[in-house]
């Protein structure tokens, strides 16, 4: 496996970017599969979670960035090659801090409400949108020869929500998309489980979440369909076999923030609408890379099928 990082800069789309410049143009992480006599059958973009990769430095902030090597790492067995990129504000793209106590994300939270949630969420649909069309323009620049390759979304937690919004605008392009310990709807979260999560860590709690669901609300009127369904679940329905040819959940049996009940009610409905989906449930809390190993080993087998 080889790694290598390649810049890549933000088309902004939230105003509020522009101020963050070490946000807009940033390093991404790719790995290549080291098979130099078989080229790539395909590329994983992969997305991450709220608050994952955070730290005044940048040896901090890859011990988050592990869950995605080790997935990479996998990937790559299968001689499939893999890029990171990063939510607004998190790891490379986090270096804005005033001093290490204080994180990024949580600090332009506070300044805007509703960034983070829906300015971030248009931010990594384009970023997506981007990263796609310069995959398929440059392919040699990320270890792909010529045109005859796949290409894969991957997001874990906030990360998923994201990729399936970003999967739902770019119709048709993806040929598997994989959602960590993620799901739709996510007013739903328990404002005491955020608090519990990320409380003392990060001094973001159930004060905060509830705050940001209430702003999120009062810009709803002007918010697309598809965001809503993200959100409140009461928007456009989200067509999964349009978002890719096929589509993996991982869901944990003990996770505090989409726990199984909320899990069982999506996979229900998918179910119910004849989506043709994999659900794997492991008995895992959110923290995915706690047991990094086992949740590459699955999405591995399932995006090299």
């Amino acid at each position: 496996m080889i790694q290598e990082f390649i810049e890549f800069e933000s088309e902004i789309v939230h105003p509020f970017l522009e101020k963050y410049p070490k946000n807009n143009r940033f390093n991404i992480p790719l790995w290549i599969p080291d098979k130099k006599e078989t080229p790539p059958k395909g590329i994983v973009i992969m997305i991450n979670g709220f608050l994952e990769g955070m730290g005044e430095t940048k040896v901090k902030r890859d011990k988050s960035l592990k869950l995605y090597s080790s997935i990479a790492e996998k990937l790559c067995e299968e001689n499939i090659a893999s890029v990171f990129l990063p939510m607004p504000f998190h790891f490379d793209r986090c270096e804005d801090f005033v001093d290490e106590n204080l994180y990024a994300p949580i600090e332009r939270l506070k300044e805007s409400g509703t960034y983070l949630y829906h300015g971030g969420y248009t931010q990594v649909v384009a970023d997506v949108i981007k990263l796609v069309k310069l995959i398929e323009k440059y392919p040699a620049k990320f270890g792909l020869i010529g045109a005859d390759f796949k290409i894969h979304l991957l997001g874990y937690s906030l990360g998923g929500v994201a990729a399936i919004g970003a999967a739902s605008e770019l119709e048709n392009k993806f040929d598997s998309l994989s959602i960590l310990f993620s799901t739709w709807n996510i007013s739903e979260i328990n404002p005491q489980s955020i608090e519990n999560m990320f409380g003392s860590s990060f001094n973001f709690g159930s004060n905060e979440w509830k705050k940001t669901i209430k702003e999120l609300k009062k810009i709803k009127p002007v918010c697309s369909n598809i965001f809503k369904e993200l959100i409140w679940g009461e928007g456009e329905t989200i067509e999964f076999k349009n978002c890719a040819k096929r589509v993996l959940f991982i869901h944990g049996i003990k996770d505090e923030i989409f726990t199984r009940e909320i899990t069982d009610q999506r996979n229900e409905l998918l179910i119910s609408r004849l989506q043709d989906c994999t659900f794997i449930n492991l008995p895992s809390s959110h923290i995915a890379r706690l047991i990094r190993k086992e949740v590459a080993g699955y999405v591995s087998a399932f995006i090299s099928i």
